[in-house]
């Protein structure tokens, strides 16, 4: 029995209907009343026609026992009543049968596995259907085919699944499809085999082979279309259309995940009415949300949601604590999330885990109470609080881990890993990052095979690249995302588009940025771009082109591109707008905004830059609020090097002190990570810039100690280089040649070891410039031209000789000074030609 409402006449599924209602139940007494007939009236009809005459006289047609009551519960999510009622009913039945095999107790026992999987509880599950199984086997035959036996094999399979074992599941699954075959006919079309077809779809999407999925829905759509017609609009059709729904998204193709879950929304339409309000309308409405949510449609995904939260409101009561009520709160929270709302996301999140306290028990572990822990987790990530959300998320792995087993290997606790990898990651403690992302890879391999080939393996795989890039070893980054890039296309194609290519191919990018190889970098951000236009469409506005378009806005401002830098920030910076709104504070337009002012300060325009940094500033301040935050952080730094380009210092030390003690509130005093040493590092420059030097050395000093304790002692990394060179910059200017030639030395040594002693790179470019300046202001001149002629030799090779650049325009000066210096004036007016020409050239651009 449905209750059934009416919706508002509203032609479009992204507004609110008015909803009133139409039929409806005064009290649970009475619905109680109408199943204590229905059901036995229902057992009966099921039996062959020549006994239904004899049945119907002969039996009581009403039936009030704790086993009617339970399954009751169990429909109206009462799960612990439901529980306690059917295993008081059991301890009656083996008091009236004993220890035999009746097919009123394994009912009971069939019952109460359901009740069990509701609550989380799939040890004792699957306890109660082995149990059953072995009853049903005794009642009809060890080796006879019996549709209990395979439901009970389906049953199994379930459990399987949540447990973590997908494989299991599988074989248990082709067992009962065996047996369905058996008793109906190979080729016969039935309702049990058409869900069997189904969920082995479903087990399939499970393993990460979502083309299998496919196939197997498609089969049970085609056997479903055969028993109620092809153009019949029935239930158990717009299930599977549903789940078709759900894999072509997991595919990658959200148009055609809409498209299906449109066709589920209007026939259930059909079904119920057009203006009803019914379960299973709310459900394929959540489901629209999600692939909206999928396809960056976020504001249409919020308001369909929200019909689905209007409809469940009526369906079940406003005051109704309800599992689908909690889903629903759960997708508004990750809408919002992704829209960047991170409070709203928050509170959502947190109804969706009292809600599931309520249903499945404050105290008690659940998967579901799992999710809520964990997207409560991401969410104070958001919103900076990153110590919080790691609370959050270990809540959320023990709690798998009880409902699982502490030893098992299942996916919902290696996804848990990842997303603990996540959070130290964030905080910046690279180390145990890769210790949670190699403890998720290794699970996931013992899940699926070592040589697998599955997104999960994949994802891992890329995440491991990254936090090796975070670590400097950029060459082992590039070979955990090429073996992720592999695997994603052995999944999805070679010439397939999807999300998760794209992100191998941004890893790929990064990589090639931090190795300081700008051509492969923009190469594979450019693809990342391509295949992402290729998902949503050439002309879509979706957050992740927006991700891509500012991707390749910081590596044309490493190479010195400005002008193509500003144009492609820009263009982010209009997509952002357009797909959060022009009033609407978000992260992926602060990152823009960030962009664009690091692009006009490198352009010699330090005024633009500080409007641009101080308006990323300003939204950083509305998206986070008073708290510290990491990105509020570096918008006070980025304000404070602007100041410093403008040769206020003074101003400079005051933003990059409110941003150390910023860092400080987040992280404590003595704690290392790269921001710190970047700020101390920059505050150093601006007291060598004021003339305090030794002021200026303790500061670089502490830096380079606190890089060396973040990447390891005498480990070679492009930060501990940068801090050599700062460092050797104050003792030169602080009197101390010698010292500083040998700081220098000592970066230049340290960036040959990072990108290769024949490798032509814009670092060891710089270091051979910085020592030559170095020799040539301890009055070595001839040492200095031999290292600035190799300086400009090699950026030369990296910019195109012919091409203006400031890097280029700093090295022909000191090669003209020190010409000068040796008493060489023509060679110091040849020089002096090429300053003069390229300095109208970079202002020309």
């Amino acid at each position: 029995m449905s209750a059934l409402l009416p919706t508002g006449t509203s032609t479009t599924y992204i507004t609110t209907p008015d909803i009133g209602k139409v039929f409806y139940l005064p009290n649970r007494k009475m619905l109680y009343r109408y199943y204590y007939t229905a059901v036995p009236l229902r057992r009966i009809l099921s039996r062959p026609q020549k006994e239904l005459f004899r049945l119907l006289v002969t039996s009581v047609l009403f039936d009030c026992t704790e086993e009617i009551l339970g399954k009751m519960n169990l429909e109206l999510c009462n799960f612990t009543s439901a529980r306690e009622q059917l295993e008081t009913e059991l301890k009656r039945k083996k008091l009236i049968y004993g220890n035999t095999a009746n097919p009123q107790i394994s009912s009971n026992l069939y019952s109460l596995g359901h009740v069990c999987i509701e609550l989380g509880d799939y040890t004792q599950s699957k306890n109660f259907f082995e149990e059953a199984l072995k009853m049903f086997k005794d009642i009809h035959g060890e080796d006879r085919a019996h549709p209990d036996i395979a439901n009970s094999r389906t049953s199994l399979a379930i459990v399987a699944n949540y447990l973590g074992d997908t494989e299991k599941a599988v074989a248990l699954y082709l067992q009962a499809l065996r047996i369905l075959k058996r008793v109906y006919g190979k080729s016969a079309a039935h309702r049990d085999i058409a869900m069997l077809l189904n969920n082995l779809g479903k087990a399939c999407g499970d393993l990460g082979n979502d083309r299998e999925a496919i196939k197997y829905y498609e089969k049970a759509l085609s056997m479903r279309e055969r028993i109620y017609g092809s153009n019949v609009k029935h239930p158990d059709i717009a299930s599977v259309l549903n789940n078709l729904g759900a894999a072509w998204v997991s595919v990658g193709d959200y148009r055609k995940g809409v498209d299906f879950y449109r066709q589920v929304l209007d026939m259930r339409k059909h079904i119920y009415g057009a203006n009803a309000a019914h379960p299973d309308i709310a459900f394929s409405q959540d489901n629209m949300g999600i692939a909206l949510t999928h396809a960056g449609e976020y504001k249409k995904a919020i308001d369909v949601h929200q019909q689905a939260l209007t409809t469940y409101r009526i369906v079940f009561g406003r005051g109704t604590v309800h599992p689908l009520i909690a889903i629903t709160f759960h997708n508004l929270g990750s809408a919002w999330q992704d829209l960047g709302d991170h409070k709203k996301a928050l509170d959502y999140f947190e109804k969706a885990l009292a809600v599931r306290k309520r249903v499945f028990g404050s105290d008690k572990a659940h998967p579901e109470i799992a999710s809520s822990l964990n997207s409560i987790g991401f969410a104070w990530s958001g919103l900076g609080d990153h110590r919080k959300a790691i609370r959050f998320l270990q809540q959320a792995i023990d709690m798998r881990k009880t409902t699982c087993g502490q030893s098992a290997d299942h996916s919902d606790v290696a996804i848990s890993l990842i997303n603990l990898g996540k959070a130290w990651s964030r905080l910046e403690d690279y180390k145990k990052a890769m210790d949670y992302y190699e403890e998720a890879l290794n699970m996931f391999k013992r899940i699926h095979g070592s040589d697998a080939v599955h997104p999960n393996i994949a994802l891992s795989l890329n995440n491991l690249g990254g936090v090796y890039g975070y670590l400097g070893d950029h060459r082992k980054a590039i070979l955990f995302c090429e073996q992720s890039l592999d695997m994603r296309k052995a999944i999805y194609g070679h010439e397939g588009a999807h999300p998760d290519l794209a992100w191998s191919l941004d890893g790929l990018g990064a990589s090639y940025q931090g190795l300081g190889d700008y051509k492969k970098a923009i190469h594979f951000y450019k693809k990342a771009l391509e295949m992402r236009k290729l998902v949503w469409g050439q002309d879509a506005t979706h957050p992740r082109i927006v991700v891509s378009l500012n991707n390749l806005g910081t590596v044309w401002i490493e190479m010195g591109k400005y002008r193509k830098a500003i144009g492609i920030s820009e263009n982010a910076f209009v997509v952002g707008k357009r797909i959060y709104g022009h009033a609407t504070p978000h992260t992926d337009i602060s990152s823009s905004l960030t962009n664009l002012g690091g692009a006009w300060g490198y352009l010699g325009d330090p005024k633009k830059a500080l409007h641009f940094h101080e308006e990323a500033l300003r939204m950083r301040k509305r998206l986070y609020g008073d708290i510290a935050h990491p990105k509020i952080a570096r918008s006070l730094s980025n304000v404070g090097t602007a100041w410093s380009d403008l040769d206020d210092h003074k101003k400079a030390v005051d933003f990059y002190e409110q941003a150390l003690k910023m860092w400080s509130l987040l992280y404590g005093r003595d704690m290392s990570c790269t921001e710190v040493a970047s700020i101390l590092s920059n505050l150093g420059m601006a007291w060598n810039n004021m003339g305090d030097h030794e002021k200026a050395i303790n500061l670089h000093e502490k830096a380079l100690k606190m890089r060396e304790r973040l990447y390891g002692d005498g480990v070679a990394h492009k930060d501990t280089q940068s801090s050599l060179h700062n460092l050797a910059s104050a003792w030169s200017n602080h009197g101390n040649k010698a010292k500083a030639i040998d700081l220098n030395h000592r970066a230049l040594e340290m960036a040959k070891q990072l990108y290769g002693r024949e490798t032509a790179h814009p670092c060891i470019a710089t270091s051979l410039g910085n020592l030559g300046t170095a020799w040539r202001l301890h009055g070595e001149n001839r040492k200095a031209i031999g290292f600035l002629q190799k300086a400009l030799r090699m950026m030369r090779m990296i910019y195109g000789r012919n091409t203006p650049h400031r890097d280029v325009l700093t090295i022909l000066t000191n090669l003209c000074k020190a010409w000068r210096d040796m008493g060489e004036e023509d060679k110091a007016f040849e020089v002096l030609f090429e300053v003069l020409e390229m300095r109208q050239q970079l202002n020309r651009e």
